[in-house]
């Protein structure tokens, strides 16, 4: 009977993790990108096509896409549309 209620008891502690928490940085559709982002990422990856992005704390945007060979492609820009970064 222990053995039960010790089986019931972590299968129920296992269920309560961190999966429902929300992400730091919610992901989004590139539709909900400023077009100016969009345009300046891709002025400097051409060939990459984003799908998705995020939203960066300092008003940022970090973009993430596949270039013609399937390659993931990253870049970091800042709210007015200058690179910050390409990982």
């Amino acid at each position: 009977m222990r053995r039960m209620w010790a089986f019931v008891l972590l299968a129920g502690l296992a269920g309560c993790g961190d999966v429902d928490k929300p992400s730091p940085r919610p992901m989004l559709p590139i539709t909900q990108v400023p077009t100016s982002i969009r345009r300046s990422a891709m002025a400097k990856q051409p060939g990459v096509r984003f799908h998705t992005a995020w939203k960066l704390p300092n008003g940022g945007w970090h973009l993430r896409g596949n270039d013609m060979k399937g390659v993931a492609r990253e870049i970091k820009l800042s709210s007015d549309g200058l690179v910050l970064q390409i990982p």
